[in-house]
C-alpha cells in the first residue's frame, strides 16, 4: 500500500497508528483514537495521502525525510494542543462519515489547518492551540497575511477566501467549551463569482502541441515495440527524427539540447549503445556495475527487470498523454476507467471517430477516439497486459512507481505533470507545459474548427453553452464563425427573454434598471430611490425580492452593512433619519418571507446567523465593507 520508505518508517515507529479513513467505520475510528491517543494518530486519506494529525500535539516536530510523517519527542507533548486537535479531528471524521464532506475534501482541510499552524509556529504564535484566545490572535494575524498574499496576486480569490474562512470556522471544533463570541477578522477576501478565473487555461499553440505529441508518440511506439518483442540491450528507437540507442540507465538515451552527459553517465557511449572500454580509474567501479547490469538485464528480457520496468513506465505515461489528447477526458474520469478481461467493442460515432465500449466494475464504460487512434490503443492494451502479468489491476491506467519493488496501483493524480518534469530532466528541456486541461481545450478548438459546435459538444459530452463559455479562447475566426452562427439561430428568442428578465442588484432584483419610480407612501426627502445608490432600491416600484437564499442574504448583508456604519456614525439621530426607514423596510420584507412557511422562517434564521455571526456577506456588501475597512473608514 505504501512506499518502502513509509513502510520502513511505520515499522520503526510502532507508536504511529495509521487509520485508513475510507475503509474504517466512524465508530471504529473513534475507538482507535480513544485507545491510542490522538498524539499517535495519522490519517490515510483519498489517493493514499497521509496526514500526521498527531504531530500537532507537540510543541516541536521534525519531518522525516521523503515522507509526510514526523518525529515528535515525547517531552514536547502538550495536553492543551492535543485536546484542541482531537476536537477538530473528531469533527472532521464525523463530517466525512455522515456525508457532509467528500473524501477528497478531507485532505484539503487537513492541508489548510497544517498551513495555518506551520505559519503560526514560524511567526511567533507557538501557543496557537493552547487556548481559544491564543488561537484567535494567531488566526487574525494569519488572516491578514493571507489577505496580503491575495492583494499581491499570489493567491486567487477562491484560495485566499477559503484559507480565511476555514481557519475561522474551526474555532468551534478546536475549542467547543469556549464562551467567547468571536467575529471573523478583517479585512476579508470576497471571491468574485462573476469575474473570470485568474488562472484561465490558455490554448496550447499548434507547434507546442505537435512537439509534445510527436515525442510522446515516438517514445510510446519505440519502447512498446522493444518491450513486447523482448529486445536485448542496447536497441534503437526513433526519436527526434533519428535513431537513438537505448541503454539500461535512468538516462536511457542521449537527450536533445542537453550539454554532454557527465559523471556516471560517461561510462555509456550513446553513439554506439556500448560501454566505453577504457575508463579512468575513478570510474572503473561504475564500469563493472554497467557490465553486470547489462548482463542481468539481457538474461531474461521476457520479465520486467529494473530498467525494463522504467521503460514500461515511460511508454505507459506517454500513451496517457496521447489518450488524453485524443479523448479530451478529464483526469478524474481517466483515473476512474476500469478494465476487466479485455473484451471490448468498437462502434461508429461521428464521422472519423469510433466509440470503444466495454463492461467493468458492474457498469458500462466507454470513450470516443479518432479512428486512426484505435491501433495505438490496441498496442497499449498489449503493453498493459505485459505490465500486469505480475501486477494485476482492475483499472485501465496504472500508477507505476520508478522502483520495481513498489506496488503498481491505479493511476494517481498528477501523472502528466510528473511526465513533463521527467521529459525536461531526461529527454528534452524544451518539452512544453501540457496538462489535461490544455489537451481538452486544444481538442475542443480543433473540433470546433473542423466540425462545428454541435459535434464538439457531442464528442466532448458538454453542453453547447459550456463549449462556448469555457473554451471561448479559441482562435477569433473560429469562435466568431462557429459559436456566433449557432447562437444566431436563437437570437430572437433570447432578445425577447432578455426584455422580460429581471436584473439582479445588490439588494434584490430590479424590473426596469435605470428607471427609478418612488413608492407613493414614503416621505419625499427620505430614502428617495436612486439607481446609483443600491441602498435606496427598496423604495422603488421596480424593486423585487424573491424568497430565495440569495435574495435573503442580500437583504441581511445590507442590514449588517448599515449596522457597521451606524457604529461609526457621530450622530445616531442623523443616521436613523437617513437609514432607519431602510432597516425597517428590510425587517418588514424578512418578516413577510418568514410568515410564508416554517421552512422559510428557518431559512431566514440560518442565513441571518451566517451573516451576523460569521460575516458571510453577499459579494457586493462584503466587498464594499472590506474596502471601507481597508481605507480606515471603518475600524
Amino acid at each position: 500500500m505504501f512506499t518502502p520508505k513509509v513502510r520502513s518508517i511505520l515499522a520503526s515507529n510502532s507508536n504511529i497508528k495509521l487509520i485508513d479513513l475510507a475503509n474504517t467505520s466512524m465508530i471504529e475510528i473513534h475507538k482507535i483514537i480513544d485507545k491510542s491517543g490522538i498524539q499517535n494518530i495519522a490519517f490515510l486519506t483519498a489517493n493514499e495521502d497521509i496526514f500526521h494529525v498527531g504531530s500537532h500535539c507537540y510543541t516541536h516536530r521534525y519531518r522525516i525525510r521523503h515522507s509526510s510523517l514526523y518525529n515528535c519527542p515525547t517531552h514536547n507533548y502538550c495536553a492543551d494542543k492535543a485536546k484542541a486537535i482531537e476536537g477538530w479531528a473528531r469533527t472532521l471524521i464525523d463530517e466525512l462519515k455522515t456525508g457532509a464532506i467528500r473524501p477528497i475534501t478531507v485532505m484539503a482541510r487537513c492541508r489548510q489547518v497544517n498551513q495555518h499552524l506551520e505559519w503560526a509556529h514560524k511567526n511567533g504564535y507557538q501557543d496557537t492551540l493552547n487556548s481559544d484566545q491564543y488561537y484567535y490572535e494567531s488566526y487574525a494575524a494569519y488572516s491578514n497575511y493571507v489577505y496580503s498574499l491575495w492583494a499581491s496576486g499570489k493567491n486567487s480569490d477562491t484560495t485566499a477566501s477559503g484559507k480565511q474562512t476555514y481557519a475561522f470556522s474551526v474555532i468551534k471544533s478546536l475549542f467547543p467549551d469556549s464562551k467567547t463570541h468571536f467575529k471573523q477578522a478583517l479585512p476579508r477576501v470576497y471571491g468574485n463569482i462573476k469575474a473570470g478565473p485568474q488562472n484561465e487555461t490558455k490554448v496550447a499553440k499548434d507547434d507546442e502541441m505537435a512537439h509534445a505529441l510527436a515525442i510522446s508518440s515516438e517514445i510510446f511506439t519505440g519502447l512498446t515495440k522493444a518491450l513486447l518483442n523482448h529486445e536485448t540491450y542496447p536497441f534503437q528507437i526513433s526519436l527526434f527524427g533519428k535513431l537513438n540507442w537505448v541503454v539500461p540507465h535512468a538516462h536511457f538515451c542521449h537527450p536533445r539540447n542537453f550539454t554532454p552527459l557527465e559523471g556516471a553517465h560517461e561510462v555509456w557511449d550513446y553513439t554506439t549503445g556500448r560501454l566505453f572500454p577504457n575508463q579512468p580509474k575513478v570510474r572503473e567501479k561504475r564500469y563493472r556495475i554497467g557490465v553486470r547490469l547489462l548482463k542481468s538485464e539481457n538474461e531474461n528480457p521476457v520479465i520486467l527487470t529494473q530498467h525494463r520496468h522504467r521503460l514500461a513506465k515511460w511508454a505507459h505515461d506517454c500513451f496517457l498523454l496521447l489518450f488524453a489528447a485524443n479523448t479530451a477526458i478529464n483526469e478524474k474520469q481517466i483515473i476512474d476507467l476500469e478494465w476487466h478481461d479485455g473484451t471490448y467493442e468498437v462502434v461508429p460515432a461521428q464521422q472519423g471517430f469510433r466509440t470503444v465500449k466495454w463492461r467493468a466494475g458492474n457498469k458500462r464504460q466507454s470513450f470516443t477516439i479518432a479512428t486512426q487512434f484505435i491501433k495505438k490503443f490496441e498496442e497499449y492494451l498489449e503493453l498493459r497486459e505485459f505490465i500486469t502479468s505480475n501486477y494485476p489491476s482492475t483499472h485501465l491506467f496504472l500508477h507505476m512507481p520508478v522502483m520495481r519493488e513498489d506496488r503498481v496501483r491505479p493511476l494517481q493524480r498528477g501523472c502528466l505533470f510528473k511526465l513533463r518534469a521527467s521529459m525536461r530532466l531526461y529527454i528534452d528541456k524544451d518539452f512544453p507545459e501540457i496538462g489535461y486541461r490544455q489537451l481538452r481545450l486544444f481538442k475542443s478548438n480543433y473540433l470546433l474548427k473542423e466540425y462545428g459546435i454541435v459535434v464538439a459538444s457531442q464528442l466532448l459530452q458538454s453542453r453547447t453553452g459550456t463549449i462556448a463559455k469555457a473554451y471561448s479562447s479559441a482562435e477569433d475566426d473560429v469562435a466568431i464563425k462557429e459559436i456566433s452562427a449557432f447562437y444566431n439561430l436563437l437570437s430572437k428568442a433570447i432578445k425577447a427573454a432578455t426584455r422580460k428578465r429581471q436584473q439582479s442588484i445588490p439588494s434584490g432584483h430590479c424590473i426596469k434598471p435605470g428607471e427609478a419610480i418612488p413608492v407613493v407612501e414614503i416621505e419625499p426627502e427620505i430614502s428617495q430611490p436612486d439607481c446609483s445608490n443600491f441602498i435606496t432600491c427598496l423604495f422603488c416600484n421596480h424593486f423585487v425580492v424573491h424568497a430565495t437564499n440569495n435574495d435573503i442574504k442580500k437583504l441581511l448583508s445590507l442590514k449588517y452593512f448599515l449596522n457597521e456604519i451606524r457604529q461609526q456614525s457621530t450622530s445616531i439621530e442623523e443616521f436613523n433619519k437617513l437609514n432607519g426607514p431602510t432597516i425597517s423596510k428590510i425587517e418588514s420584507i424578512l418578516t413577510r418571507i418568514s410568515n410564508l412557511s416554517p421552512d422559510l422562517a428557518e431559512r431566514v434564521s440560518t442565513i441571518q446567523a451566517s451573516v451576523f455571526d460569521q460575516e458571510e456577506l453577499s459579494e457586493y456588501w462584503g466587498t464594499l465593507l472590506n474596502q471601507l475597512v481597508h481605507f480606515g473608514a471603518i475600524q
